[in-house]
């Protein structure tokens, strides 16, 4: 049976930095799920009074322009769980949080990172949101034993990153070699 959506928004500041984009997606994350997971009392006081489903998830997005975190989900009545959702936040504000409660929340996000490493697309968008920071939408110098046309596609394994400095940024290059040359 479909119910309607709940989604909540709200903006972050976005760092330059690629370093402290980390270092703040790591601190949301862990607050998000702190505060807002499937393992804390927010999801599952709701979640037992109907308000959400099984579907809800949290989220984080940063880059060089913008910051916002989500909360998303399926509900009856998405009214109460926005009311629910500035309670919670007050509440910690006003209470803090427990330590034991934060290192739980940060072992599941090492637990999360963790797997993002059997993913080779996890990996791909871990890189381009993080560690790419000069503006061109991806680079990759190629080491085959064949020449290639300009802007020819090729499947190819990422095997490193060669980090290079082009007008006083940043530019990394990813080095890849084709699946297909008999040479790699």
């Amino acid at each position: 049976i479909s119910q309607p959506m709940v989604e909540i928004g709200f903006k972050d500041i976005p760092a330059e930095d690629p370093e402290e984009r980390i270092r703040i997606s790591a601190a949301n994350a862990i607050n998000m799920q702190l505060l807002f997971g499937k393992s804390g009392e927010f999801y599952n006081r709701l979640y037992e009074e109907g308000l959400l489903s099984s579907a809800f998830d949290t989220g984080y997005d940063i880059t060089k322009s913008f910051a916002f975190n989500t909360l998303v989900g399926e509900s009856r009545d998405p009214d109460a769980v926005y009311e629910r959702f500035a309670a919670c936040v007050e509440q910690a504000k006003a209470d803090g949080l427990r330590k034991e409660d934060f290192e739980r929340a940060k072992r599941a996000h090492y637990a999360e990172m963790v797997k993002c490493f059997d993913s080779t697309e996890e990996i791909a968008n871990y890189m381009l949101a993080y560690l790419f920071d000069d503006g061109d939408p991806l680079d990759v110098l190629l080491l085959c034993s064949e020449p290639l046309e300009p802007m020819t596609l090729v499947r190819a394994y990422p095997v490193g990153v060669i980090n290079m400095i082009d007008g006083d940024r940043n530019d990394e290059k990813i080095v890849a070699i084709p699946f297909e040359d008999p040479n790699y």
